[in-house]
């Protein structure tokens, strides 16, 4: 991120790269995240930095979201917040990819898991299949 930009200053930036942003949707995003806009990006903690980064990812409403441990540095109500965004991305058709070491998140998040063992995938299953494969 820029550290010299404010929050919005970098998201208006994000935005203007891929055009077709409404700006009332990123302020919906950023109220629903809790995120002040005008602070200075170099003034943000981990956490915050993490939410203004999920707003950058869902002003686009991209067909496809990849996202890497995105709840890392949430608090449990910015956690809820983000599985209902996920809950209407999905609910729109679109496609989620996540990774998450956090079990109960990705049972939460995903209908399917890729299980990836030395940068190989290994096994694709849904999430029953998956545990009822699991030993005991």
């Amino acid at each position: 991120m820029y550290d010299n930009l404010t929050s919005a200053e970098l998201l208006r930036y994000a935005g203007h790269l891929r055009g077709d942003v409404k700006w009332k949707f990123v302020e919906e995003l950023a109220a629903r995240l809790e995120c002040n806009l005008s602070q200075p990006i170099c003034s943000l903690s981990h956490g915050n930095k993490q939410r203004i980064g999920l707003i950058q990812a869902f002003i686009h409403k991209p067909g496809l979201l990849i996202l890497d441990e995105p709840t890392l540095g949430l608090d449990p109500l910015m956690q809820q917040e983000f599985y209902r965004l996920i809950a209407e991305v999905k609910a729109e058709g679109r496609t989620v990819f996540l990774s998450s070491h956090i079990l109960p998140e990705v049972e939460r998040v995903c209908n399917r898991v890729g299980i990836i063992r030395e940068g190989r995938v290994i096994a694709v299953e849904k999430i029953e299949a998956l545990k009822a494969s699991a030993l005991p």
